[in-house]
C-alpha cells in the first residue's frame, strides 16, 4: 500500500528492479485494508527533462545545457 510521504517515491520493475515510474496519487486513510487505486506516473516520457535536471544538479549552468524540446519536436 501507499503511505503518506510516499509521493514521488519509485515504482520499480519486478523483473529488473529498474525505476519505471513514481507514485503520483493514492487514497491514504491510515488503513492497510484500503484497496483504493494508486496512480503511478511513467518517467520515460520525461527523460529529456530529467537529463537536463541531472546536468544542472551536477553543476552545469542552465545556459550550458541544450534546450529541452517542446510539443511537436
Amino acid at each position: 500500500s501507499v503511505c503518506p510521504g510516499d509521493s514521488g517515491g519509485p515504482a520499480r520493475s519486478e523483473s529488473t528492479g529498474e525505476v519505471v515510474g513514481v507514485v503520483s496519487t493514492a487514497a491514504m486513510d491510515g488503513s492497510d485494508r484500503t484497496r483504493e487505486p494508486a496512480t503511478f506516473t511513467r518517467i520515460d516520457a520525461f527523460r529529456p527533462v530529467l537529463g537536463t535536471a541531472r546536468l544542472i544538479a551536477d553543476g552545469a549552468s542552465p545556459a550550458e545545457v541544450p534546450p529541452v524540446g517542446g510539443c511537436g519536436d
